[in-house]
């Protein structure tokens, strides 16, 4: 008996953007809908925290980002480049 994509179960996980948990069953989202997701302006720059001594990464809007459970992100205020308009 072979099972169907469509009857797959769908598994929901949670993921935490400024602390805040969301739940979600999508394994790829890009940068654009996991600001969407948090309600993110588009001043702010989102980063996903890695572990130990590695650099947080900066999430671009069109970066795809492969969730696991339990994937850290935040946000800070855009850098600005002063004298600059």
């Amino acid at each position: 008996m072979s099972i169907e994509a469509t009857e797959l179960p769908i598994v929901e996980f949670d993921i935490h953007i400024d602390r805040k948990p969301y739940v979600t069953s999508r394994h790829e989202m890009t940068g654009a809908e996991l600001r969407h997701l948090a309600g993110l302006p588009d001043n702010v720059d989102l980063y996903r925290e890695e572990e130990g001594d590695i650099e947080d990464e900066l999430i671009s809007d069109g970066d795809l980002v492969k969730l696991r459970p339990g994937l850290h992100f935040y946000s800070t205020p855009s850098h600005v480049t002063p004298g600059r308009a």
